[in-house]
């Protein structure tokens, strides 16, 4: 015996009647003892079926647990034919015999493992123990062997789904025929089994028991996966979820049990009366229907009357009564679809998806936002694509109820922040004072960067189809290089041999082919650097000197007709400075892609002219600001280049530094020192208004001064 068998038993003695062939109990007698009966003593034993107490007092334990309608009740389920021991016998027959059928049946220790742990469990039913002890294979090799191997093979192929043909091929047979040794073999098992519940056999406790338990298996896998199992689903379920054996036997008795009796449908198919109803399906999940009903009702009050439905999770949650799992699972059975932290009407629909996403951003932010700030969020979520910004502005045109606009690009939730649009954009930073001459000449002497003066786009041919993406992918790997900590501007790693390729691509590329965006978008964008770089200056507009520069094909995909930016190229335009941290100010008070180019470019060669105006005050354009002073489009090595330039202005360095800038600057827009100097010096000192000069106002000595 196992350890299943060691159990504490209290030794029942009689008190007149030495005959313990019929205990006073089996009467229907209430008491648990015989007449007079007290319990000695108690003891643990590691195999009761040893000793004639022991048995005795288990046999008055069973009578205590299910009362005398049980004692005749067969207890071994082998060999099925026979009449087989009952718990009378059992506890009650003189030890020799017991001993005697321990030693003979190869089952008797299972089957007596099975009434202990039978007795053990306060509410177990005795096919459960049976089950335990007893594995499917058997139980089902001793049914079904009534049937020949031919029989069985046609039983257990059919199960798995084989045709009648592909069978019939294989034994030589007609299709008919086949057909006819499965509905034999079925009617021959069905009655066999039927006949074995009518007399309470132990066999068929444990096989309903094992087939109850694989079904709770198929259920709570299909619970899990898609919150119910469909009478449809089931055949996918039961493969998915069992194995090949366990499968097989199951789906021969639900088969088999098509045409058992009403009373015994629960058992032959018990995936039909599994878990509890729900939705027109069967489900483990503690989920009902009017939970579902609740759903529905919460969301149509939260909803209310618009056009295009939707409704906060947490509203349905707190309105419902139910839990945020509850209602994102059971949404669909609600004809909603949940999405984020919102509750749409409706199958999934991409429109739908997109004001969910677009309500969400706007929620977390919690002010306006304008369409390219939007879009920025939404990219890292796979909303990139050439027509993000035209989707996103129709997406929430078309439901005023709940996005509203200031007609200019910025949007805001209606319900948060009302019908008034405030876009509250970001001023443009203030430039902090000029940095001391320690800092200054720290600053100089840290600009070198190694592979300054490389052409990152040396040796990619400008007339290959595929110059756009391995352009881009040179692009982006010079971009890794520069600071982490900072965004990236191409005007840093672009040297004048990649300007002059880009811009010959330009006038002869047409944009917009299949292949990776991001990296055509990223070559497209160096090209409107290096056109602006070439031909425009800060206060110029850019779109007039991009568009002559472009070929007729990308000209018309830019531009159009209409000879105005397209939505498309601004959609990749942010796309690409979302995916490769490129400097932007879509949220500042200033034109964004006007802005943008500019920080991507920097200093430009048209800028000679305005920086005696920009250095007079300490006061660059508005994208200049943005790089040199802290902040997010923050650079370093901009703020000492710019620093330089208004120190030199004001007398503090001589020209070596300018010359030290112009070599290793990355930002040095390609003057000569000659003209930069002339450019900004001071014709006359009286004429320079008092500035900040500083702390460390003297020359930093080995630092050049003007002389």
């Amino acid at each position: 015996m196992d350890s299943d068998t060691a159990v504490q038993v209290g030794t029942a003695l009689q008190a007149d009647s030495p005959d313990w062939s019929t205990p006073a109990c089996c009467s229907g007698s209430e008491d648990d003892m015989p007449e007079g009966g007290v319990i000695a003593c108690e003891r643990v034993l590691a195999d009761p079926w040893s000793q004639t107490s022991a048995r005795r007092a288990m046999g008055f334990l069973a009578v205590r647990k299910t009362g005398p309608r049980l004692w005749a009740m067969r207890i071994d389920p082998f060999p099925i034919g026979g009449r087989g021991r009952t718990m009378q016998w059992l506890c009650f027959a003189r030890q020799h015999e017991i001993d005697a059928w321990r030693a003979s049946d190869p089952h008797a220790d299972a089957t007596l493992t099975a009434v202990i742990r039978w007795l053990r469990g306060p509410s177990l039913p005795f096919g459960t123990a049976l089950a335990a002890s007893f594995q499917l294979g058997a139980i089902q090799t001793a049914l079904f062997d009534c049937l020949d191997a031919r029989e069985m093979d046609v039983l257990q192929r059919r199960m798995e789904g084989e045709t009648l043909v592909s069978i019939a091929v294989s034994f030589a047979l007609t299709r008919e025929r086949i057909r006819q040794i499965e509905s034999e073999a079925a009617q021959r098992i069905g009655g066999r089994i039927t006949s074995l519940l009518a007399v309470q056999h132990p066999v068929t406790a444990a096989l309903f028991a094992h087939l109850n338990h694989l079904a709770a298996r198929v259920l709570d896998a299909a619970s899990r996966k898609e919150c119910i199992l469909r009478d449809d689903r089931r055949r996918r379920w039961i493969r998915h979820t069992l194995t090949a054996s366990e499968a097989g036997i199951l789906q021969i008795i639900m088969w088999i049990g098509e045409g058992a009796q009403p009373r015994h449908k629960p058992l032959f198919d018990p995936l039909s009366f599994a878990g509890a109803p729900l939705q027109g399906g069967r489900t483990s999940l503690p989920w009902r229907d009017w939970h579902v009903a609740a759903i529905r009702e919460a969301f149509g009050l939260a909803a209310g009357d618009r056009h295009l439905r939707c409704a906060g999770i947490d509203g349905v949650c707190a309105s419902a009564g139910l839990t945020r799992e509850s209602v994102t699972t059971l949404a669909r059975f609600a004809d909603l679809t949940h999405h984020g932290n919102w509750l749409l009407e409706g199958p999934p629909k991409m429109a739908g998806l997109r004001r969910a996403w677009l309500a969400e951003t706007l929620s977390a932010a919690g002010r306006a936002m304008t369409e390219a700030e939007i879009l920025e969020e939404l990219v890292p979520l796979g909303f990139g694509s050439d027509s993000a910004l035209r989707d996103i502005h129709m997406a929430m045109s078309e439901d005023s109820q709940t996005f509203v606009s200031d007609g200019n690009a910025s949007w805001q939730l209606r319900s948060t922040l009302g019908r008034v649009v405030n876009a509250r954009r970001a001023a443009h930073p203030v430039l902090f004072p000029p940095a001391s001459h320690q800092a200054l000449a720290d600053a100089l002497a840290g600009l070198h960067l190694p592979g300054k003066g490389i052409a990152v786009l040396e040796g990619v041919d400008i007339g290959s189809a595929r110059f756009a993406f391995d352009a881009g992918e040179r692009l982006a790997g010079a971009l890794d290089g520069l600071p982490g900590d900072e965004r990236r501007s191409l005007g840093q790693i672009l040297r004048p041999a990649d300007e002059a390729k880009l811009t010959a691509w330009l006038g002869q590329a047409a944009p917009g082919g299949a292949g990776d965006r991001a990296r055509e978008g990223l070559t497209l964008l160096a090209a409107f650097v290096a056109v602006v770089r070439a031909s425009a200056g800060s206060d110029d507009g850019f779109w007039p000197n991009i568009m002559a520069a472009c070929g007729e094909d990308t000209s018309r995909w830019l531009f159009g007709p209409e000879k105005s930016p397209r939505r498309r190229m601004f959609s990749r335009l942010v796309e690409v400075a979302t995916v490769h941290r490129l400097r932007r100010a879509f949220s500042f008070q200033a034109d964004p892609w006007a802005s943008m180019l500019t920080m991507q470019a920097g200093l430009l060669r048209k800028d000679i002219g305005s920086m005696r105006r920009w250095l007079q005050i300490n006061h660059p354009s508005i994208a200049i600001r943005q790089i040199v002073a802290p902040g997010q489009n923050h650079s370093a090595s901009m703020a000492c280049t710019w620093g330089a330039l208004y120190a030199y202005r004001r007398g503090q360095i001589g020209r070596e530094a300018i010359e030290t800038l112009a070599r290793q600057s990355e930002w040095w827009p390609g003057w000569s020192v000659d003209e930069a100097c002339l450019a900004i010096a001071e014709p006359t000192a009286a004429s320079e208004p008092i500035g900040y000069v500083g702390e460390g106002s003297l020359p930093h000595p080995g630092m050049p001064v003007a002389a």
